[in-house]
């Protein structure tokens, strides 16, 4: 179990929940988890609770990848 938490992408999360405005749990929703475990992951809290950062961090590193794709081609489009 991987214990380290993705700093990059934590921060990553951090400034995309802040840019979107969107709240814990719609970024749950698009994550696939639970909002507790954004919360938690964000706090980095989320290995002390029992969270597995090999779980999360693909489904968030996803989750990023596609709202990013979404922005460039909407600035492309104008």
């Amino acid at each position: 179990m991987k214990n380290q938490i993705n700093t990059a992408l934590q921060q990553r999360l951090a400034d995309f929940k802040a840019k979107s405005g969107l709240n814990q749990t719609q970024l749950a929703r698009g994550i696939g988890c639970a909002p507790a475990a954004v919360s938690m992951y964000l706090s980095g809290t989320y290995a002390d609770k029992g969270g597995n950062y090999e779980t999360i961090e693909p489904k968030i590193e996803a989750y990023l990848e596609v709202q990013e794709s979404k922005a460039k081609a909407r600035r492309a489009a104008y």
